[in-house]
């Protein structure tokens, strides 16, 4: 009888260990890869950064050109939401339905053009 106490009580903290875990949420591996807008005028590298995501290289309108920018990343719903990790820069990145959008550096949506 003691036996089986001790057995239940190890099933109830693993099961309650396992369900409490926190997991990040995964990065759609379609994101990597290069994007261009229609008009050219914006230019988009998104490379893998260990489990993360981080900007390679970006050249939108006015010639602002950013390079090697980690992200910081949320999947709300249907959309991702990427932002840079240095709270000093504001280059927010949205994507939902095979888009992003950059807001204050492109004026139209980005397409996926490769890997």
């Amino acid at each position: 009888m003691k036996l089986n106490k001790i057995f239940l009580i190890i099933i109830v903290l693993f099961l309650y260990g396992c369900e409490n875990k926190k997991t990040a949420p995964e990065i759609n591996v379609e994101l990597y890869g290069k994007w261009t807008s229609n008009d050219n005028l914006c230019n988009l590298e998104l490379v893998r950064n260990g489990a993360s995501i981080r900007l390679g290289k970006f050249n939108g309108l006015n010639h602002a050109t950013l390079e090697n920018i980690d992200l910081n990343f949320k999947k709300n719903g249907i959309y991702f939401l990427f932002s840079a990790a240095d709270t000093k820069l504001k280059f927010n990145i949205v994507y939902v339905e095979g888009e992003l959008t950059i807001d204050h550096y492109c004026s139209e949506p980005l397409h996926k053009v490769s890997n």
